[in-house]
């Protein structure tokens, strides 16, 4: 009986601390890889409610511009003719403000703040000249 454990453990082959290290510099380097394109996700799908809301707003000011002769300075005054309502759970995250008023309407500005999970002061702009985003989770 001892004989055949004896046999049983020599015939038993385990990984080499060689082959164990290859391993697992092949998995750090995919997470190296994988991790920041992650991340860019993130940031992306973060954007992507202010990005929305953003839109809206700037198709309430084109309706408001409709209505008054004028674009709005602010959301408030948007939001006063019932052209918008804006989502809670976005505007708990981002601040929105227009850029213009008047006679002229440039753009409409999202900056986060504190409630959002990644933190106070990421910046998204809507340029209504090129019809263009830019700023965190877009092109950064």
């Amino acid at each position: 009986m001892l004989g055949n454990l004896r046999k049983l453990l020599k015939d038993q082959r385990g990984f080499t601390l060689v082959e164990l290290l290859a391993v697992l510099i092949i998995v750090a380097i995919l997470a190296a890889v994988a991790v920041p394109t992650y991340m860019q996700y993130v940031k992306g799908a973060r954007a992507a409610s202010a990005q929305t809301t953003i839109s809206a707003v700037v198709t309430a000011n084109k309706i408001y511009m409709q209505k008054k002769g004028k674009y709005a300075g602010s959301i408030e005054e948007i939001e006063k003719e019932k052209l918008i309502e804006i989502d809670p759970a976005a505007k708990k995250e981002w601040q929105f403000t227009i850029v213009g008023g008047g006679q002229s309407f440039t753009g409409v500005n999202a900056v986060s703040t504190a409630n959002m999970s990644a933190g106070a002061g990421h910046t998204i702009t809507y340029s209504v000249v090129d019809g263009s985003f830019k700023g965190y989770g877009i092109d950064e």
